[in-house]
């Protein structure tokens, strides 16, 4: 009698394991699907998040794996959700799926990004406002691949403020690596838009074969121009004086901001 019992009590066990086991593979497929919503709404894929500081993608893999994410990531999405304009991201949200999911602070025209070149009425559509501890500004339009239209910088991370609060400046994101250490993938580049040509040596956002960029120019002479990385032999462009004529200056980078100061 008492084998049988014993029995029995294993048995049960071996139940509870399952249905707990069947509970926790539920929670961290509806964890996986948060975290991927979230990376979709933010225009975001999973390889740029895991090369953030601090993050991995073994990082990820194993917060998946544990069914919650860990504060470094949660701190790297809220960073990422007010640099996008996304409003309602919680750790409650990612981590528990309580609450209504994140969205984007802006909808309708406002939330829409002109691709089109920009021009002169519209860099100055919007002037850079000041609204108590924060500043918002306009991405470039024409350049930006952002889903939202504005975005709100912290005053504390704005340094020579009233220069960054002309009406010519806009904000752009460094789609590529070229600047590492300068300028980095993903930092925050604030633009003169009523700088349409190049004005010296300097740092530009610019335009060749309809794709935006940014990168340090650096004039060789008469009608000869070198655009290049962090240093002068890295992804390195010589443009002759009618290659010249075909490139799009969005305007001359003023400052920026590192994506970790979010």
């Amino acid at each position: 009698m008492f084998i049988a019992r014993l029995g029995d009590v294993n048995n049960h066990k071996q139940m509870v394991d399952t249905r707990a086991s069947a509970s926790n593979e539920s929670q961290r497929t509806a964890l996986e699907h948060r975290f991927k919503a979230f990376l979709d709404l933010a225009g975001f894929t999973r390889p740029e998040f895991a090369a953030l500081e601090g993050m991995t993608q073994q990082h990820i893999t194993t917060w998946l794996s544990r069914g919650r994410f860990g504060r470094a990531a949660v701190q790297h999405m809220r960073n990422i959700a007010m640099m996008r304009g996304i409003e309602g991201f919680s750790e409650d949200w990612i981590n528990l799926g309580t609450g209504k999911p994140p969205r984007h602070g802006r909808t309708g025209e406002e939330a829409k990004v002109d691709s089109a070149p920009a021009t002169e009425a519209t860099n100055h559509a919007a002037t850079p406002t000041q609204n108590g501890d924060y500043v918002t500004f306009e991405f470039l339009q024409g350049y930006s691949k952002e889903r939202i239209r504005f975005v709100d910088i912290p005053v504390c991370l704005l340094n020579n403020i009233d220069a960054l609060l002309k009406s010519s400046i806009r904000v752009f994101i460094n789609p590529t690596d070229s600047l590492r250490g300068v300028i980095d993938k993903g930092d925050l580049a604030f633009v003169d838009t009523d700088v349409r040509r190049v004005e010296g040596d300097g740092i530009y956002v610019y335009k060749l074969a309809t794709i935006p960029q940014i990168k340090r120019f650096q004039i060789q002479g008469q009608g000869s121009l070198r655009l290049h990385g962090t240093h002068s032999y890295e992804d390195s462009i010589e443009l002759s004086a009618a290659q010249i004529q075909g490139l799009e200056i969005g305007g001359r980078v003023v400052g920026s901001i590192g994506f970790s100061q979010f």
